[in-house]
């Protein structure tokens, strides 16, 4: 038989001597006497609790620790790693075929410590998993994830901080999959997820919540890669989120609706070169802020296939903007549909940052006219001209058609500060200028109305 590992102070072999019973093959997993556990080269480990809830500790209510190591399988119903408020408790699943199956509820740190950590290709798999069940003034669940091939997998919800404090760390390749994430879900809660290193992920197939009603703080670094149905920020008013993304290729998919900041108070930072990308929609909230870095490698840290609302603060990261060539215009967001209000603290024009003798303002009107860029050029352009490229022409008159009769600057040709009427007259006096044409004039200017509107509603169809 192979020697699986000692347990110190297994606390599951108690359980077992009182009244549970250990799959009856001895050729394939027993306890022996001396408390550990060995097992047969691929044997499978089946401990069940003969109570109602058919529960697994370890460390019930002392220290206690379990390795499950290569080509074994360690299966139970309920497991507790860290049960009672004075025990600690550590599950290490190592090795390619190692494995931990939990049919119903892991908990990592109920009440006691307790610690997960699945390394060199090993898999876990549970119906849902808790790390940091209840509040004990410190951290109290912990699950460490790494390796190239090593998987975590949970079906239902992951909670990563309920009343306690959670930490999940991610790296090295590892991957991490649940239905749906809650991050420090009650006020009382901390949770801190890291996710880390080239061809790590962690992917939430349905909605992710940072900070339900805690405070949660998520790092995506190092080219890792993260990908959510749906992403909410600060649920409630207790709540506190602070999200970071940093380094070239970390990347994170959110498949449609993210909402930064819904009722508490959000941070999102962008840096070097990583990027966002939003199937659906983005509403930045009053209490949000955002901070951004432009990319170096010419790509556009965040980028929204349909609209966008904007609000809260926006602070641009200058750091890396002395090795940027000025000439041109740089990308912040990009917006594919319509895009409403702006940041509290931005105006457009304003003066964001003087690098190397060069003055960067922020224009909400870059790109195909409602992106948000940085340019070394204000935003006082010619009348008529309003996205900015230097040219009065059809792509002028069709943003004038599309925010008609709103309060939006961003089909605002006359500089009036809103798009109305005049917006169109004021496109149709300037009409391709760089050509240096002589426009024939209108029978009349209701006749040109007329056919701008058409115009931009065929484009627009």
């Amino acid at each position: 038989m192979r020697h699986l590992n000692h347990i110190s102070k297994f606390i599951a072999t108690a359980c077992l001597a009182c009244s549970a019973w250990i799959a009856p093959n001895p050729a394939r997993a027993a306890i022996t006497p001396s408390g550990q556990i060995t097992t047969s080269f691929g044997g499978a480990i089946d401990i069940y609790h003969t109570t109602a809830s058919q529960l697994i500790a370890i460390g019930f209510d002392a220290p206690g620790s379990l390795i499950i190591d290569e080509d074994t399988e360690f299966n139970s119903r309920h497991l507790f790693i860290g049960s009672r408020a004075a025990a600690i408790g550590g599950l290490t699943v190592s090795g390619p075929q190692a494995k931990s199956i939990t049919r119903s509820g892991l908990k990592i740190g109920f009440s006691g410590i307790g610690q997960l950590n699945l390394k060199n290709g090993a898999y876990a798999k549970a119906a849902y998993a808790n790390i940091g069940v209840y509040n004990a003034g410190f951290l109290n669940g912990s699950a460490n994830i790494q390796d190239p091939d090593t998987h975590f997998e949970v079906g239902g919800i992951l909670a990563v901080g309920q009343w306690g404090n959670a930490a999940l760390e991610i790296s090295n390749g590892a991957k991490v999959t649940a239905n749906s994430t809650d991050m420090a879900t009650y006020d009382t809660a901390t949770a801190l997820i890291n996710l880390r290193g080239a061809n790590s992920q962690w992917i939430t197939t349905q909605s992710l919540f940072i900070g339900r009603g805690g405070t949660a703080t998520l790092n995506i670094t190092g080219g890792a890669s993260a990908q959510a149905q749906n992403v909410q920020t600060a649920v409630n008013a207790t709540a506190e989120a602070n999200i970071t993304l940093q380094g070239a290729s970390t990347q994170w998919q959110v498949v449609h609706a993210f909402k930064l900041g819904i009722n508490g108070q959000s941070t999102l930072s962008i840096k070097q070169g990583a990027t966002l990308n939003i199937g659906t929609s983005l509403a930045i909230n009053d209490q949000a802020i955002l901070n951004i870095a432009p990319t170096l490698q010419n790509n556009i840290p965040i980028h929204v296939v349909q609209g966008a609302t904007l609000n809260g603060e926006l602070n641009i990261i200058t750091d890396d903007l002395k090795y940027i060539d000025p000439s041109q215009s740089l990308p912040l967001i990009n917006i594919g549909g319509v895009a409403s209000g702006q940041f509290q603290n931005r105006s457009e024009g304003d003066l964001v940052a003087s690098i190397n003798q060069y003055d960067f303002y922020l224009t909400y009107l870059g790109g195909d006219g409602n992106d948000i860029h940085l340019t070394t050029q204000t935003t006082d352009q010619m009348e008529g001209d309003i996205n900015n490229d230097g040219l009065v022409n059809h792509a002028d008159l069709l943003f004038a058609r599309k925010y008609m009769g709103s309060n939006s600057f961003r089909g605002d040709a006359n500089h009036d500060g809103v798009t109305d009427l005049g917006d169109l007259f004021s496109v149709r006096n300037y009409f391709m200028p760089v050509r240096e044409m002589s426009i024939p004039e209108p029978t009349s200017l209701l006749t040109f109305v007329g056919l701008s509107l058409m115009l931009g509603r065929r484009r627009l169809g």
